[in-house]
């Protein structure tokens, strides 16, 4: 849990109960039966109020405070065999989209809130078994080990930007597999370790190895940041715990005395289609500090909800005898995305034509927690900028941005950066 006082486990018994702990007693607070379900994976969403649980009979949902049975996301308990196993789980910023590593090479994504799927993403080699998640510090980028299945494939880390759905980078490195992977708190630093007990450190958007780390006996099993990202604590099946200063491979802005000209520029650099183009223009404008803060002040404003008559005329519109009207509303309703979904699920409910019900329920698959629209992309590449400037004037434009429509990802983002923030500020 991301304060620190809930553990989660299962014990290595017949039962296979879920157990979540108290973290510095080790007290067991609540047992949540599973009968033959054994859990590979568990995570807690943000808040500490729901518990994910992944294995081979699927994925599942407790909620913390309660004595209730699991609620089933995915549920195999009558197809063990099925041949896809779920390795490697992780709750989105946000808190509501949960992130799961399959054996069949994608990592799947779920709308917790809903128990719907919400798409995926495939690593390189749809045979790698995804087996271990990181999710950066700022919520802008998942990475995933892809375990070789076959003997003439190499164990690989993929990394993805979650604002736009792009691949990032894939790292290759020869040697023995990766068993345990974690973002430091710079947000650009990929840490990853193998079964030779070796660690290295990865610039994500360049590919260039930065450290390299040794000292365990055997494989390494675990790795952690200190909140302050100066120190990297590693566990390995050695039995021993090392803690690393890798002060030394970590990345920060340099400062830019930008003017309004280049400002401009790097905002446009901000929409580039490729993740590597738009983090230069984004870690430039981190370097320009509050002069940053003040231009980006005019181009990013608290997203409304749309009004029920607006959405009611455009899923109307849906059904329109011109095809213009038609693909207007589908461009509009796409382009509001979460915001929209409530209201799409009451039409399918609804008294619609069979052409509306295709229309919406493309629409619906069509939702990611990612977005095709380059001026969202943007927006939500610019919220990191703000976190990574972390000034008092960038953080009351997120507490600004953190006050918009719920529903609308860029609220829940903002949000969340203002979140993450104050417990960086705690510790």
């Amino acid at each position: 849990m991301l304060d620190g006082k809930l553990l989660a486990l299962t014990p290595l018994s017949s039962t296979h109960n879920v157990e979540v702990r108290h973290a510095t007693t080790g007290k067991v607070l609540r047992q949540f039966p599973t009968g033959r379900f054994y859990c590979d994976s568990l995570a807690f969403s943000p808040d500490g109020k729901v518990l994910a649980g992944a294995g081979v009979h699927g994925l599942a949902l407790w909620t913390v405070g309660s004595e209730k049975g699991p609620r089933w996301l995915n549920d195999n308990r009558e197809v063990p065999d099925r041949g896809v196993r779920e390795r490697g789980l992780i709750f989105l910023r946000g808190g509501h989209v949960l992130a799961c590593g399959c054996s069949d090479g994608f990592v799947h994504f779920w709308d917790s809130d809903t128990g719907k799927p919400v798409g995926g993403l495939a690593t390189e080699y749809l045979r790698l078994a995804v087996r271990d998640l990181a999710l950066s510090p700022d919520g802008q980028l998942l990475a995933c080990i892809g375990q070789p299945q076959q003997p003439d494939q190499k164990p690989r880390v993929q990394v993805w930007e979650l604002a736009s759905g792009r691949k990032v980078q894939t790292i290759k490195v020869p040697g023995k597999p990766f068993t345990s992977l974690a973002f430091a708190p710079d947000s650009v630093t990929l840490t990853v370790a193998d079964q030779d007990g070796v660690i290295r450190l990865w610039n994500v958007f360049s590919g260039k190895e930065t450290g390299k780390l040794t000292g365990h006996d055997g494989a390494v099993t675990c790795l952690a940041y200190s909140p302050d990202g100066k120190t990297l604590a590693s566990g390995g099946a050695d039995t021993t715990v090392l803690l690393w200063d890798v002060r030394k491979f970590l990345s920060s802005p340099a400062p830019l005395d930008a003017d309004a000209r280049r400002l401009a520029s790097l905002w446009e650099g901000l929409a580039k289609q490729e993740p590597e183009d738009a983090h230069e223009a984004a870690w430039a404008l981190a370097g320009a500090g509050d002069r940053a803060v003040e231009f980006l002040r005019g181009r990013l404003q608290p997203q409304a909800a749309p009004t029920k008559e607006r959405l009611r005329q455009l899923i109307a519109d849906l059904d329109a005898k011109g095809p213009a009207t038609r693909r207007k509303a589908v461009r509009e309703l796409a382009r509001l995305g979460e915001s929209a979904v409530p209201a799409l699920r009451n039409a399918l409910e609804g008294n619609v034509t069979l052409d509306a019900k295709r229309a919406i329920g493309a629409l619906l698959e069509g939702i990611k927690p990612w977005s095709d629209d380059p001026d969202v992309v943007r927006d939500l590449r610019a919220l990191s900028v703000l976190e990574r400037i972390g000034s008092p004037a960038a953080l009351k434009l997120l507490e600004s941005l953190a006050g918009g429509e719920p529903a609308v990802r860029l609220t829940r983002e903002a949000k969340a950066a203002c979140e993450h923030r104050r417990r960086m500020a705690k510790q």
